[in-house]
């Protein structure tokens, strides 16, 4: 069984179901590493961050951790 992943960073008041949903993912093995931060109305009120960053070194996933997105917008925009 993996370990438990520790979620590092924040959430603004009224937003802890978000670190909720984040670290259940882990718990579900959907993830072994991610980030997520969010905004409301121009202020940011998530900051998340935790798990692996390279799985072949164990490398963990840091605030400043950079990952390669691909076509984000396009299924938005489809909508």
């Amino acid at each position: 069984m993996a370990p438990k992943v520790q979620s590092s960073g924040w959430t603004a008041a009224g937003f802890d179901g978000v670190r909720d949903a984040f670290d259940r993912n882990f718990d579900k093995g959907l993830e072994v590493g991610a980030s997520f931060a969010a905004y409301y109305r121009g202020e940011k009120v998530v900051d998340l961050w935790g798990g692996v960053a390279d799985p072949d070194t164990d490398r963990p996933w840091r605030e400043d951790t950079l990952e390669l997105v691909y076509s984000t917008t396009k299924g938005l925009t489809a909508m």
